[in-house]
């Protein structure tokens, strides 16, 4: 099924908040892993939440428009609040 420029570049947008939304609990994770363990209930969850991510970016397609809109509305708050919570972190740190 073909699809429009726009669906395409909606989705690739969307796969990328995603992406991004993993990284930040990647890095939550490893910190985590270091405080609490692997095993941690923590972890797990952190762990959990990567993965169910990486499912629902396989499952998105560029003509499922309003999947596409549902998770750019959904995660790109979180992507921005994960971003700025860090570069805060950041500049604390320095």
């Amino acid at each position: 099924m073909k699809w429009t420029q726009e669906q395409g570049i909606a989705f690739e947008s969307a796969r990328e908040c995603i992406t991004a939304l993993m990284a930040i609990f990647t890095a939550d994770l490893v910190q985590a892993e270091a405080e609490h363990g692997a095993d941690s209930r923590q972890a797990l969850a952190i762990n959990a939440e990567i993965t169910a991510l990486f499912k629902e970016r396989s499952g998105l397609t560029p003509t499922d428009v309003e999947g596409v809109a549902r998770t750019l509305a959904a995660y790109a708050p979180l992507v921005r609040e994960g971003l700025a919570e860090r570069r805060n972190r950041q500049l604390l740190a320095a």
